[in-house]
């Protein structure tokens, strides 16, 4: 189940196990958490994934997401486990180009 927003692009997508939603900023604490966690398996893949973020990098990667979602030029959501509400990955469409029409999957 999806809510569907202008565009046909939802701002939240529910299966059996998840709930993929736009970001909101009370995520901050759980995005940072999880991105230290998991900073060794990032580094090699992501450039931004150098160094342990802070909370304000973290909110102003939420910030820009938030920013960039009702224009449609960059999407990012988060997914969640339904059951528990664990932040389990931040994904996204990127380099969108409406024309063509095509997009990068992060």
């Amino acid at each position: 189940m999806s809510s569907a927003e202008p565009g046909g692009i939802s701002s939240s997508i529910q299966t059996e196990r998840l709930l993929l939603r736009c970001p909101c900023v009370e995520d901050v604490p759980q995005v940072n958490s999880a991105i230290r966690e998991s900073l060794e398996s990032l580094r090699p893949w992501m450039e931004w994934a150098q160094s342990p973020p802070s909370l304000e990098s973290t909110r102003k990667r939420i910030d820009e997401a938030i920013n960039t979602y009702p224009e449609k030029s960059d999407i990012v959501l988060l997914a969640f486990l339904r059951e528990s509400g664990e932040f389990v990955v931040r994904l996204g469409l990127h380099r969108i180009n409406a024309d063509v029409p095509s997009y990068a999957i992060g």
